[in-house]
């Protein structure tokens, strides 16, 4: 994981069912690629998706860039 902010830009999410048809990775490049490339052709409310677990990862990804953002960008992070 990353130790600073230099580093911004990374993106992690959990390898979790999101859609039926997202082929998942233990690798998160290859997961997020997949991931990225199937919210491209559908959307979160799709039937084929699991609609509460991708509308809380929506709100975390929210959150997380609203703590970046306000409260860690000015930590020490060592």
């Amino acid at each position: 994981l990353p130790n600073s902010f230099e580093s911004e830009g990374h993106v992690f999410i959990a390898p979790r069912e999101y859609c039926n048809d997202l082929e998942l990775s233990n690798n998160n490049t290859e997961f997020l690629l997949n991931f990225i490339a199937l919210m491209e052709k559908v959307t979160p409310d799709s039937k084929q998706c699991d609609n509460l677990l991708l509308h809380n990862l929506i709100l975390d990804t929210g959150i997380i860039r609203q703590l970046v953002e306000k409260v860690w960008k000015n930590k020490d992070l060592h």
